[in-house]
């Protein structure tokens, strides 16, 4: 399965895409955006295979996707 990381997808441009990605099906859409209640919100919104990530990109610190999204070794790379 793929995984496709969206930002900015609690709103506008970010939550379309996330929307249809979504509608497309076979996809693991980490939705993300600096408020964690926003991204739970978008989730909620969107359902499907998504999972809420803060992630604010603004920060200048190195981040990596995985730690947030799983506790397992195995978690998928980002393909999107």
């Amino acid at each position: 399965m793929k995984t496709a990381l969206v930002t900015g997808a609690n709103r506008g441009i970010g939550l379309a895409i996330a929307a249809g990605l979504n509608r497309s099906g076979g996809i693991k859409i980490l939705v993300a955006s600096r408020r964690a209640e926003d991204a739970e919100n978008a989730v909620k919104t969107l359902g499907g295979n998504t999972i809420p990530v803060q992630l604010d990109l603004s920060k200048r610190k190195i981040f990596d996707v995985r730690s947030k999204t799983s506790s397992t070794s195995t978690s998928p790379s980002i393909s999107l």
